[in-house]
């Protein structure tokens, strides 16, 4: 497993508002115990902004998990993105390029996919690939280095 504690990205799709308003970016941030929220990136630092800061950590198998300065994981619960302990499956993801930009981002086994919730500002697990959204991935320098320590 390759971690690297001290580069934390932030996860953002950018939205069109309806003519003639501008595209919105909405940012990735998951607090404990709480499911995953799309929402306005929070400025540099404090507790929203550790909500919004993720460590990637590589594994050989070629999957992925997210985790926030706060110890919070990234897993599917059912057909939602939420918080998770990513000591389980749940918490494996596969990240895919798209070839008009952007990272797909996808449950291990593949048969779920991230899209923004419809009717929350969260974000759905959906089994249909073309629903998928092309989240763009981003180095943040929000979060102090140092803050988190590596999983062995």
């Amino acid at each position: 497993m390759g971690s690297h504690a001290e580069t934390f990205h932030t996860i953002s799709v950018n939205i069109s508002v309806p003519a003639p308003g501008p595209s919105i970016r909405l940012v990735v941030g998951c607090d404990v115990n709480s499911d995953a929220e799309c929402g306005a990136e929070i400025p540099r630092y404090g507790q929203g902004v550790r909500n919004q800061a993720w460590e990637m950590i590589y594994y050989p198998s070629g999957h992925v998990r997210f985790r926030n300065p706060n110890n919070v994981f990234l897993g599917a619960d059912g057909s939602k993105l939420t918080s998770d302990t990513g000591t389980d499956d749940n918490s494996l993801w596969v990240i895919e390029s798209v070839s008009t930009g952007g990272y797909r981002i996808k449950s291990k086994t593949g048969n779920l996919f991230w899209k923004l919730a419809a009717t929350r500002n969260g974000i759905d697990l959906d089994a249909t690939a073309a629903n998928a959204v092309a989240w763009d991935v981003q180095a943040s320098i929000g979060v102090p280095p140092g803050i988190m320590t590596i999983i062995e």
